[in-house]
Order: structure tokens, then sequence, then C-alpha cells
């Protein structure tokens, strides 16, 4: 915070470690979401802290990354290029971003 960060993401785990860690180092430092940082969510939220604010973030899209990982695997294994497609992600709104705090 001292730096000016105030931004902070984190990426899905499969037990949601990662976002728990986050909330947990805001809530220990005292600080206030969406006050003083802003926390965004890469992936889907953990099902079992649907009772918590809803993370800001981005929805992963599994099946379309996955259909790219196969196509550009397929082109490389036979001499074609490693030429890939970027995969967006869809804006998730929440209630854990918000504009900096004034000083």
């Amino acid at each position: 915070m001292a730096d000016g960060v105030t931004a902070f993401v984190a990426e899905e785990t499969d037990t949601g470690a990662a976002w728990r860690a986050l909330r947990a180092a805001v809530d220990a430092a005292g600080l206030d979401c969406p006050g003083q940082v802003s926390l965004a969510l890469l992936g889907s939220p953990p099902a079992d802290l649907a009772d918590g604010p809803a993370p800001m973030g981005f929805d992963i899209p599994r099946p379309a990354l996955g259909a790219e990982a196969v196509r550009l695997l397929a082109t490389r294994i036979a001499g074609g290029p490693a030429e890939g497609t970027l995969v967006a992600c869809a804006f998730r709104a929440g209630a854990t971003a918000g504009p900096p705090a004034v000083p």
C-alpha cells in the first residue's frame, strides 16, 4: 500500500486457497475492500464462499481454451507455425473492486 498498490488478482485453484489467502491477508491488514483495495479473481469463485461478497473478475472459457490448445498442438505436430488465437475471458462484475481511495 505504501508503494501505491491498490489492486490484487488471485488465480482460481481447485481448493480456492489463493482467493482465501488473499482475502485473509486483506482482513488481517485491516484493509477495507473495495474502499482501500480492489480484489479480482481469474476464474470461478469457490462455491462454498457464496455467502461473502461476489468477487469481481474474469470467467475462463475452459472448453474454448482447451479446443484452441488442441488445435495449436495438432498444427505444431503437423509442422505448422506456433500461432495461437487469443481466447477472451468474460468480465464478471462483483463487489470486490472499486475506484482507488483518495488520500
